[in-house]
């Protein structure tokens, strides 16, 4: 196997990690308050200057003092037992393989290609006209700033190139996954450190970095185990399903990348799905293996009440534009098509149900920031499908 088939299959695995569900399911529940206290205090990450080569200095924690309020439990309401149902709006295939996908914004998704009479690699393909530019062999991570990472292990770099292919930047990053900020200023990544770990189900220890492009300055912020960040909106704060290098403080866990001061936001050992509205407002996740009566299952948080509630529903969602609404994944039975359900996030009521053309493999679907498309790796052919949802169903 070549080194670029290599790398591809390895960065294959990673974007597949991240947007993958958990498999636990969630019987439906009737009202079950739960009150979740504040988490004791915090960390904060004193940062150093770190020079551009050579090993960086290892973070020194230090006390915080913890702003964050006690969560406040809401009452959960059943979703009622049927949905309204409704057709699809316009379908357009868009890669013919491979299952590497990612939105750039509300109408442009990065996709892997490998088209017979066109070359290999990322196309940015925009909808709903459907039009395709080729961008690089190499696929990356976008930002909605117009950029995009792409890794190149065996160079050990990420080069930063616009949304015509012209490069901005090259970082030294190890060739590692990168995160580039909302705003395009910020490049993240996970390095991995030579620390074994007790069990191949634990995530590996890694060093949180971060650069800035327009300097090139880098600064090492932490060490951590974990596998995969995400940006806030306001490009300043990183989230993390993290634990600390030895196994503590488990949980989810808000990074400033300034000061490198650490919010967990929610402390669990078994916490999946963790994914941010595209408004910033709102924090989903799955819990299992919590040990509690009524523990297991959906949790919203909102960021500013720090207010909490579960909903009683399976564990694969994606967010429907904005922190109101939510996407279930409904599998079909046997070869019928699979289904997304419209939820309200606040309530659990389930809004409307959109019949998909075909099955998901791999749980490898992602609906647009604004929540009008959906895009998904097809079983029967491995075909990347978009599919436009309905305006009034976006959750906007």
């Amino acid at each position: 196997m070549s080194r670029l088939r290599y790398a591809l299959f390895v960065l294959w695995l990673t974007v597949l990690v991240i947007g993958c569900r958990a498999s636990h399911g969630v019987a439906p529940a009737t009202t079950v308050p739960r009150r979740v206290t504040a988490s004791p205090e915090p960390t904060r990450v004193e940062v150093t200057d770190t020079p551009t080569a050579g090993s960086p200095p290892t973070p020194r924690p230090s006390p915080m003092t913890s702003s964050t309020p006690a969560l406040a439990a809401a009452a959960i309401v059943p979703p009622s037992p049927t949905a309204r149902v409704s057709t699809t709006g316009s379908e357009m295939e868009v890669a013919t393989c491979c299952g590497l996908l990612a939105w750039v914004d509300d109408a442009r998704l990065l996709v892997y290609d490998t088209r017979p009479e066109a070359p290999a690699g990322a196309w940015l393909v925009t909808l709903p006209g459907g039009e395709r530019r080729f961008l690089a062999s190499r696929f990356g991570l976008p930002s909605p700033a117009g950029i995009v990472a792409l890794p190149d292990t065996p160079e050990q770099r990420t080069t930063v190139v616009d949304l015509e292919g012209n490069e901005l930047a090259v970082v030294p990053t190890g060739g590692a996954l990168s995160w580039p900020s909302p705003d395009g200023r910020w490049l993240a990544w996970l390095e991995r450190l030579p620390v074994r770990t007790p069990s191949s189900s634990v995530n590996r220890v890694r060093r949180l970095w971060v650069a800035e492009l327009a300097t090139g300055e880098r600064r090492a912020l932490l060490e951590l185990q974990a596998a995969s960040l995400t940006w806030l909106p306001d490009s300043q704060r990183l989230l993390v399903a993290a634990r600390s290098p030895g196994g503590e403080q488990p949980g989810i866990w808000l990074v400033n990348v300034q000061s490198g001061a650490v919010d967990i936001l929610v402390r669990g050992t078994f916490l999946y799905n963790v994914r941010l509205s595209p408004d910033g407002r709102r924090l989903g996740y799955v819990q299992a293996f919590s040990g509690e009566p009524g523990g297991d299952g959906l949790w919203i948080l909102d960021l500013a009440s720090r207010e909490s509630w579960r909903l009683p529903v399976a564990a694969g969602f994606r967010w429907a534009g904005s922190g109101d609404a939510l996407w279930l994944l409904d599998p079909g039975e046997g070869d019928h098509p699979d289904a997304l359900v419209l939820l309200d996030a606040r309530s659990g009521e389930r809004l409307r149900t959109v019949p998909l053309p075909g099955q998901v493999l791999n749980s490898v679907w992602e609906v647009s920031p604004n929540g009008r498309w959906m895009a998904f790796w097809r079983l029967h052919d491995q075909h990347v499908v978009a599919v436009e949802l309905e305006r009034r169903a976006s959750g906007t």
